[in-house]
């Protein structure tokens, strides 16, 4: 055999084995990085998740309530918000219904919205911005969520949909309410 024929093989040689070396790599060591840095990523947003929703949430009220309202189903979704009134001080917002439905796994977390109703909230759907917001809230939606207002009318909307409910420890904490239905 000359060398000219020997190179050749050498050359195809090399170049099956490079081949066959990238292959393994994408087949095995790739999806390996990949799964483990998306599991990574996973577990990290979940703990973010879990951190917020236990900062804005109690499993049961301190107290008695000695006033609730029932605002309906407020939500961008509807385009629709429910009013109510306040005292001032803390109330518990409670979503009763975030079930989903079909083939839309139910939700875990409840997120509000509450602004002054001098001030109406619009939506917008492309940057996923609501405007005029006075308190964010997302909490898990089988606590009740804690929100501290001052004497005023406000505006409540909620991310998911599903009914609400608002409730005080005093005595016209929460009152006059617009439900939505």
């Amino acid at each position: 055999m000359d060398t000219t024929k020997r190179n050749k093989i050498k050359r195809i040689s090399i170049i099956i084995v490079s081949i066959i070396i990238v292959a393994f790599f994408m087949i095995k060591v790739l999806p390996t990085i990949f799964f483990a840095g998306l599991s990574a990523y996973v577990d990290y947003q979940k703990s973010q998740n879990q951190k917020l929703l236990d900062k804005n949430g109690v499993k049961t009220l301190p107290c008695e309530p000695a006033s609730s309202v029932e605002l309906g189903s407020p939500s961008f979704l509807n385009g629709k918000t429910a009013e109510f009134t306040t005292a001032g001080g803390t109330i518990y917002v409670k979503p009763r219904i975030f079930s989903g439905g079909g083939w839309i796994p139910p939700f875990s977390s409840a997120e509000i919205f509450v602004g002054y109703t001098a001030t109406p909230p619009t939506y917008d759907a492309i940057t996923g911005i609501t405007t005029n917001v006075l308190k964010r809230l997302e909490f898990n939606n089988t606590d009740y969520g804690i929100l501290d207002l001052p004497v005023g009318r406000y505006w409540l909307w909620s991310g998911e949909g599903g009914d609400i409910i608002l409730y005080s420890c005093e005595e016209g904490g929460v009152s006059d309410p617009k439900p939505v239905r």
